[in-house]
C-alpha cells in the first residue's frame, strides 16, 4: 500500500507527513485503517512536530548569531499507542528544497527541511478482531 501523505502545519512551517500503514499479518490489506485513524495519528505526533520545529528554528538563530552550519540533529524516534493502533515516527531528512508557491493565501509559510515518516501497525491483541486469531498468540 502506498504511503498517505498529509501536511502538519506549525507555526510558518508545513512539515510533510508520510503515513505507513502496515497490514495485518500476511495479508496485503490494510482496511483495518480508516480515515479516522489519520485524526488520531496527527493527535498523538503533533507535540513531537512542535517540538522539532521549535528545535529547528532555535538552531536557526544560534546559527546566525554563532555563525555556524552545523545541521540540526538527528531526532530521536517516537511511539505511542493509540486506541486501535501502535505507531512509530522519525524525521528524515529531504535532499531537496521545496517551496510554498502561493504566497497570497499562505504567507510566510515554509516547507519543513525533514519529513516525518510515521508507521501504523495494528496492535497485536487487536488482530484476532480482525479475523487472524494466529497472530494474538
Amino acid at each position: 500500500m502506498a504511503p498517505l501523505k498529509f501536511v502538519i502545519k506549525c507555526g510558518n512551517f508545513a512539515v510533510l507527513v508520510d503515513l505507513h500503514v502496515l497490514p495485518l499479518g500476511g495479508q496485503e490489506d490494510a482496511s483495518w485503517f480508516t480515515t479516522d485513524h489519520v485524526e488520531e495519528v496527527t493527535a498523538l505526533v503533533k507535540d513531537a512536530v512542535d517540538q522539532r520545529v521549535k528545535q529547528y528554528t532555535e538552531s536557526l538563530h544560534n546559527r546566525r548569531r554563532l555563525k555556524q552550519k552545523k545541521e540540526l540533529p538527528p531526532a530521536s524516534a517516537f511511539a505511542a499507542k493509540g486506541k486501535n493502533f501502535n505507531l512509530v515516527a522519525n524525521f528524515l531528512k529531504r535532499h531537496f528544497n521545496l517551496r510554498c508557491l502561493a504566497k497570497q493565501l499562505y504567507g510566510d509559510l515554509r516547507v519543513f527541511p525533514e519529513r516525518y515518516v510515521v508507521c501504523v501497525s495494528c496492535p497485536e491483541d487487536a488482530s484476532a478482531h480482525h479475523g487472524n486469531p494466529s497472530l494474538a498468540a
